[in-house]
């Protein structure tokens, strides 16, 4: 029966919850367990045990849940950081085209008041 039961719990929890199965064999085989009421004890422990199982695979599945939600939004904020660097790169292009028109126009203005200028000085020279 407890070769079984250790069979099952292997199977059912893994080797840490056989231990516990282990020990309890091992005092039932020296006689430190009384049977009816040391058995009793043993399948409360099983009994705990599958709850606690029970609570951690439902846990686990609440922790999935929530980084495959967190996964997704991950991505989409990843797409959206690369779509606002996209349009940030074409602003700078946009306002280095603005600069560079702005610059050419004051360079013209600039350029029609110095000859505007001195052929106003011209002028005044020659009439004195």
């Amino acid at each position: 029966m407890l070769r079984a039961l250790q069979q099952h719990t292997i199977q059912a929890y893994g080797r840490h919850a056989l231990s516990l199965v282990s020990v309890h064999a091992f005092h039932y085989r020296r006689g430190l367990l009384k049977c009816p009421v040391d058995v009793m004890m043993l399948e409360e422990t099983l009994v705990q045990m599958e709850q606690l199982v029970g609570n951690l695979l439902q846990r686990n599945q609440e922790l999935q849940a929530n980084q495959a939600e967190l996964s997704a939004a991950l991505a989409q904020i990843k797409d959206e950081n690369e779509m606002l660097q996209l349009q940030m790169l074409e602003m700078e292009e946009r306002q280095g085209a603005v600069a560079s028109r702005l610059q050419a126009l004051v360079q013209r203005a600039a350029g029609d008041q110095v000859s505007t200028h001195s052929t106003n000085s011209g002028s005044i020279i020659a009439s004195a």
